[in-house]
């Protein structure tokens, strides 16, 4: 389980990483050349972290339970976890991003709602 969460780190400093080096300005002049690129490295990290959350769900999945399970089940559950909490993820992020609208509706009892449903 610790090797496990050490691999996992590692990926997270590499993708950390991978993103330093593509904003780094020398990597500019390859970018202008492969305009694809660009667009390969905005997937990418709009997709990661999604990716590694359900890695580390079916790995959670996988190790917690005292009894064997098998590895096509433990993945069903993280992708069923995974891609909901994502979705929540972005739907909150909408609302939180118009709340200029419904602060213009509803005054002071917008952020009352928005806090209640942070926490």
């Amino acid at each position: 389980m610790l090797a496990v969460a050490g691999v996992l780190l590692l990926l997270a400093l590499l993708l950390v990483s991978a993103s330093k080096v593509v904003s780094a300005s020398w990597f500019a002049e390859v970018l202008g050349r492969f305009p694809a690129l660009l667009v390969l490295r905005g997937v990418a990290l709009r997709q990661a972290p999604t990716v590694l959350f359900i890695v580390v769900v079916g790995f959670v999945y996988y190790f917690v339970p005292n009894t064997r399970v098998r590895f096509r089940d433990v993945w069903v559950g993280a992708l069923v976890t995974g891609l909901p909490w994502k979705a929540g993820l972005e739907g909150f992020s909408w609302y939180v991003r118009d709340m200029t609208r419904f602060t213009q509706v509803n005054g002071s009892i917008a952020a009352v709602v928005i806090f209640l449903v942070w926490v």
